[in-house]
């Protein structure tokens, strides 16, 4: 949904997109997250269970199971 608000303060709305940026997340979303918490909602179905939390740990496959140690090799230039 596209939405138009007037009568916004530009400094309000400068402190909240600088704030929505440092946590990585949509202008809509944390729109939306904050008229929930103004309306005293709780968290919409939509949105609910989606966490860091939720997610499954994923099989590479055979010989995936050095990969971890591999990147550090690479990244950090070798073994300590």
């Amino acid at each position: 949904m596209i939405i138009t608000v007037r009568d916004v303060e530009e400094d309000d709305f400068k402190e909240f997109r600088a704030a929505v940026v440092s946590k990585g997340i949509k202008t809509g979303t944390a729109l939306s997250q904050a008229m929930r918490e103004w309306a005293g909602k709780p968290e919409s179905k939509k949105r609910k269970g989606k966490s860091l939390f939720d997610l499954k740990p994923v099989d590479w496959g055979k010989g995936s199971e050095q990969y971890s140690s591999r990147f550090d090799e690479y990244l950090y230039g070798g073994k300590k």
